[in-house]
Parts: C-alpha cells; sequence; structure tokens
C-alpha cells in the first residue's frame, strides 16, 4: 500500500500537443487526473488536491 507521500511522489505531469494542454496524472491511481491548457504547475496543484482529498476521504 502506497503512503500519501508515495502518491504524491508519483505525479506526473506531460504535455499532450494535439489538445494543447498539460494533464497531471499518476499510474498508482487509473482514472484520476487532471488537465489545464496553460499550465503544467496548475494542473500539478490540482491533482495534488485531488489525491490529498482522497487520502482524507479514506482516513474517515
Amino acid at each position: 500500500m502506497n503512503t500519501g507521500k508515495d502518491l504524491l511522489r508519483s505525479i506526473e505531469t506531460t504535455w499532450v500537443g494535439e489538445s494543447a494542454q498539460f494533464l497531471a496524472f499518476s499510474t498508482d491511481i487509473p482514472g484520476l487526473f487532471t488537465k489545464d491548457r496553460t499550465s503544467a504547475m496548475r494542473a500539478r496543484r490540482s491533482f495534488e488536491e485531488q489525491v490529498r482529498a482522497l487520502l482524507i476521504a479514506n482516513e474517515m
């Protein structure tokens, strides 16, 4: 089982030229990703927020 820190370290950000946007995703959480047309950092931050929300929800 991955810890929250492991999940945050596994975040990747990539440019998708065909759609002119950045994607942030983790191979550890299939189907969870975020996209942003202008900023890789903004996409990554948004994804980190989603991961943190999932971790908090799982602790409850």
